[in-house]
């Protein structure tokens, strides 16, 4: 099985976290983002991860080399321009070999990857797109299908009025190759906006497989932190690293605090110093080395790693890139993502 992650967009919804930092790269429970789809595809069979690259696509390259580390094999192609999701996918053909899974890399989901395969050959599908019911599917490009699944038509962001099912695209697909006959080449070109509806118009197979799990984009600084705080709390089944004591779990070398309260939980990585009488509420993650002071109170928040926090600071539903420093005293309040080597005194 072939894997193709698009991993080329600017990720300009989570600036200023993503000036510094390709979206891909971004720490979810101190995992790097795209790290989750590997595993996903690899969990399932995916021997041959192919990552349609642009945005500080060094800093992806190089860290994930040849993916030998992650039990795959990974190939890069690198798009010189900005491509798009169908140009991205055109721009990967010369690697793609047989039928193929295709995902954006700002979706997490527990997708059954083998029963979504099973639904692609039964249907004889072209293509295969996984839907995923949302309550309100105003702010997304609707899709609807016949009682058997297969695609009738697509709307994108439907008013009220025009919203007659709820199940949306979920940004996961299974590909034949055949299809990269109708991407033009060399241009910008999108998957959902021009090549789905050119497909159903030629009378393609496309059928939509419903995904009933977990399902989150990371698009937004409040949906990272609900993913952050969905997997702190189980609700997307994953495994963290790092010795576990009750609400606590804390990597390799951290030094934590007896006294600490803990209303919630608390994920640190490696090598994390957390002082005398510090408050947690809900969720939150300190990345490798981090350090807090005493009688800081953090509550819902991500903390990337290396970052320093003074004593007596309060931060509340934020996120603080890599290597800040946060002197005493300070308030940060809900809302507030900083960029990495922010200082505030």
């Amino acid at each position: 099985m072939q894997a193709l992650i698009l991993a080329g967009g600017l990720g300009s919804r989570l600036r200023p976290l993503t000036f510094t930092t390709p979206k891909p790269l971004l720490p979810l429970v101190n995992k790097p983002l795209l790290l989750y789809q590997i595993e996903l595809f690899r969990k399932y069979g995916a021997k041959e991860i192919i990552l349609s690259i642009s945005y500080l696509r060094e800093q992806i390259s190089d860290y994930f080399g040849n993916g030998k580390k992650y039990g795959v094999k990974i190939t890069y192609a690198l798009e010189k321009k900005r491509l798009g999701t169908g140009g991205g996918v055109k721009n990967s053909e010369k690697f793609i070999k047989e039928k193929t899974f295709i995902s954006n890399s700002d979706i997490i989901a527990d997708v059954d990857l083998e029963d979504m395969l099973d639904f692609h050959q039964k249907h004889k599908s072209d293509l295969t797109m996984t839907l995923f019911p949302v309550a309100d599917p105003s702010a997304y490009g609707l899709v609807k299908t016949s009682k058997d699944g297969r695609i009738l038509s697509f709307l994108e962001k439907p008013k009220f009025s025009e919203i007659t099912t709820n199940t949306i695209n979920a940004g996961f697909y299974l590909f034949e190759p055949e299809l990269l006959n109708f991407i033009p080449n060399g241009v910008e070109y999108s998957l959902e906006r021009e090549l789905f509806p050119q497909l159903l118009k030629k009378g393609k197979r496309l059928f939509g497989y419903i995904h009933s799990g977990y399902w989150q984009d990371l698009g937004t600084p409040e949906k990272y932190l609900d993913v952050s705080s969905d997997i702190l709390n189980g609700r997307l089944k994953y495994p963290i690293s790092g010795r576990k004591k009750g609400a606590l779990i804390a990597g390799k070398g951290s030094k934590i605090s007896g006294n600490l309260k803990i209303k919630g939980k608390l994920v640190c990585g490696k090598n994390v110093i957390v002082e005398d009488d510090v408050w947690i509420n809900g969720s939150v993650v300190l990345g490798d080395n981090c350090q807090v002071g005493k009688e800081a109170k953090l509550a819902d928040c991500i903390i990337f790693a290396n970052t320093r926090i003074k004593e007596k600071v309060e931060i509340e539903n934020a996120i603080i890139g890599r290597d800040c420093l946060i002197g005493a005293y300070n308030k940060i309040g809900k809302g507030t993502v900083l960029n990495d080597k922010s200082l505030a005194r």
